[in-house]
């Protein structure tokens, strides 16, 4: 299934030892909110593909630094979901787009704003931790999803696009980094 695009399998060391530098700073800026309520987040983003060893690296560290629960799905396409503190998804899901990809998209994005003093542990519904599924295991990717009462974020993988989330809004977008690849046309 290589379409002879491996852009990422030549990736520049130098940028990512850049980029982890400045997730290590922002990590470090970041201030927790006293009194404020807390918001879950949780992304699902799709890429052309995740084949680089550095990049594989790159989307599970980030994800436990930042205490964020999820997986991805190696190979073609590739997958990642994730769920955490909704700041931490947005920093996550922005330090991934400036990694070198063919397509980058966020297929699925829900917040679930958090009753007064209740924690993001007391809202995940995925397990802490983070797992790495490989090119044949996108059943397992999906059982993961969907045993964790997470089907509609699933379903935005294939565009499907259900509002109705039981609390949680799914935003019914695609997000697009504007690089390489087009959104087709529907006829």
């Amino acid at each position: 299934n290589n379409d002879g695009d491996d852009e990422d399998e030549d990736e520049d060391e130098d940028g990512l030892a850049t980029l982890e530098a400045d997730f290590q700073r922002q990590v470090g800026l970041r201030g927790a909110g006293r009194g404020e309520r807390m918001t879950l987040g949780r992304r699902l983003c799709f890429s052309h593909h995740i084949i680089a060893p550095g990049k594989r690296q790159a989307v599970i560290s980030w994800a436990l630094q930042l205490k964020l629960g999820g997986c991805s799905k190696i190979g073609w396409p590739g997958l990642i979901a994730v769920e955490g503190d909704e700041r931490d998804c947005q920093l996550y899901v922005q330090l991934l787009q400036r990694l070198r990809w063919k397509r980058f998209t966020v297929r699925g994005e829900q917040q679930v704003e958090g009753k007064e003093g209740e924690s993001i542990d007391a809202m995940r519904k995925l397990p802490r931790g983070f797992a790495e599924f490989q090119q044949d295991e996108m059943h397992l990717f999906a059982r993961l999803l969907k045993e964790n009462d997470l089907e509609d974020l699933l379903m935005t993988f294939m565009k499907v696009y259900n509002n109705s989330s039981g609390g949680c809004e799914s935003s019914g977008k695609a997000r697009d980094d504007g690089k390489k690849g087009r959104k087709k046309r529907a006829k």
